[in-house]
């Protein structure tokens, strides 16, 4: 059997007809592949959507969990200046506006606050600002409720061993969990 000249342009013909259906088709190029620029700023969008979608209840706890962890070691070994970074602004205020030195370090150190009443109140200050055992902290406290909670606000409570329980307000100031106490009450 030969290949005559009519089977060579039939054979022609369907090749570029074939070869102009997927070129309209598909566009100008078969592989059209977005610009470095849209694949990087699609991605900075989704990290960006990520950051800004408040964590999980169960990790927000954790975080906070482990902040007053630390912020108790700090105090318990009295290394008060660095304990100092894990309270809240209003709760430095309150420490240095009603301590004798007018700063929050010494008045943890000196474990002594003068209210505006003129009364002295002496403290410990891991017991008083947390409480005195905080192995046993737990997010939620059966029969209480954690009105005020927010994704930047979160209320733990340390169960002592005597059963008692010690409610800890937790603030997030920028991206770090700290403790948020104004009043010796």
């Amino acid at each position: 059997m030969s290949f005559a000249p009519q089977n060579a342009r039939a054979c022609l013909a369907l090749v570029l007809i074939a070869g102009f259906a997927t070129v309209t088709a598909c566009g100008p190029s078969l592989y059209d592949l977005p610009s470095p620029e849209k694949v990087e700023s699609a991605v900075a969008r989704a990290e960006a959507e990520a950051a800004a979608a408040p964590p999980p209840e169960d990790m927000r706890f954790g975080q906070a969990r482990a902040a007053m962890l630390n912020l108790h070691h700090l105090l318990v070994s009295k290394r008060f200046s660095e304990a100092e970074e894990l309270l809240s602004v209003e709760t430095r205020e309150f420490l240095a506006q009603n301590s004798q030195q007018g700063r929050v370090d010494q008045a943890l150190a000196s474990g002594k606050l003068t209210l505006p009443s003129g009364q002295d109140f002496v403290f410990e200050a891991a017991g008083f600002l947390l409480a005195d055992d905080v192995s046993g902290i737990v997010d939620e406290l059966e029969g209480s409720e954690s009105i005020g909670e927010s994704a930047t606000r979160k209320i733990l409570y340390a169960v002592q061993p005597s059963g008692e329980a010690r409610q800890i307000v937790v603030i997030k100031e920028g991206d770090q969990w700290v403790l948020h106490r104004t009043s010796i009450h």
